[in-house]
Order: structure tokens, then C-alpha cells, then sequence
């Protein structure tokens, strides 16, 4: 177990000349059943495919360097992943956003929980869930919120949807235009 745990911290490819035959044959075991366990998953099952020699404990090391969530770079590609959720993201049709911003927040809560951080101000998420909702909800919003001479700090999913139901209809032929 503490060989994973040392593997698992090393930064560059582990030297694999000092073991033995039995550690070897335990290595090529391991990376067998880790190409098994990652069928299915893209990223992490190229990660196992590109290991040479079929080294287990070095498959292992890449595997836990990019996933494991208590490494700082991972919570780094955890963060750029909520910072450009928005563009990646831009609804199509009406009826998706609920299920993006249920998307969305299970990154922020998954990034939260991982990093114990809470240092993504409501400002920044509010400009990030913006960037994906079509141009006439927007418009649509700013037009309800100028017209209730209302001053927005925070933008949540739930004010997202309630005014997506309650407040719009969406012409889809027009791809965006909204009707208060």
C-alpha cells in the first residue's frame, strides 16, 4: 500500500530497473486489471494505454497525478473547468438550461468539496452561468430587472430557472428571442 501512496506523489516517471521478477510480474498484473477498470473512461484509459512495457505501478502514478482529488492540479483543471463552463456550455433550446445549471453546480459543489474552497464570488459564477444562456434570455432578464428597478448581487440556478418559467416563453424558430 505505501508503494501507491509514494507512487501516486512522484512527479516524474518511476524507475521500474530495481525490481524484482515477483514485483514485475505484480506490476504487469496490476496494469492488466487497470486497463480493465478504465474501459469506458476515455481520459483514464488512455492514461493506461500509454504506458510502456505494460508497468502497472507507473500506470498507477499517472492515474492518480491526474485524478486523485487532494493533488493541486487537479483542483487547478478543476477551476479552469468552472471558468469556462459557460462557453462550452451554451444552451440551445429552453428547456436545457435546468439540466446546465444542475451540470454547473454539481462542478462547483464536486470543486468545493475537493478543495475546501469556497473562493468563487458570487460575481465571477454569475458572468460564467450568463455566457450560456441565449442572447434573448438575457436580454429578456436585464429587461425584468430594469423594469423592477432591481440591484442583482448574486444570480443562482434556482433565480435562473423561476425566471424561465415563470416569466418567458422561448421561440425556438427565432433561437433566442424571449417574451416577458
Amino acid at each position: 500500500a505505501q508503494a501507491f501512496v509514494r507512487a501516486g506523489k512522484q512527479e516524474l516517471p518511476l524507475d521500474m530497473t530495481g525490481l524484482t521478477p515477483e514485483q514485475l510480474a505484480y506490476s504487469n498484473a496490476l496494469y492488466g486489471h487497470l486497463r480493465a477498470l478504465t474501459e469506458g473512461y476515455k481520459k483514464a484509459a488512455k492514461l493506461v494505454r500509454l504506458v510502456k512495457n505494460s508497468k502497472g505501478i507507473e500506470a498507477w502514478r499517472r492515474l492518480t497525478r491526474r485524478f486523485d482529488p487532494q493533488n493541486p492540479e487537479v483542483h487547478a483543471a478543476q477551476l479552469e473547468q468552472i471558468i469556462v463552463f459557460g462557453s462550452k456550455n451554451p444552451v440551445k433550446h429552453l428547456g436545457d438550461v435546468p439540466g446546465v445549471l444542475d451540470q454547473f453546480q454539481r462542478i462547483m459543489d464536486d470543486y468545493e468539496e475537493n478543495t475546501g474552497d469556497v473562493g468563487i464570488n458570487d460575481s465571477v459564477k454569475k458572468m460564467i452561468m450568463m455566457q450560456m444562456i441565449p442572447p434573448g434570455l438575457k436580454e429578456a432578464t436585464r429587461n425584468t430587472l430594469m423594469a423592477a428597478r432591481t440591484d442583482v448581487k448574486e444570480v443562482s440556478p434556482d433565480y435562473l430557472r423561476t425566471i424561465i418559467v415563470q416569466r418567458c416563453e422561448f421561440d425556438e424558430a427565432a433561437m433566442g428571442s424571449a417574451i416577458p
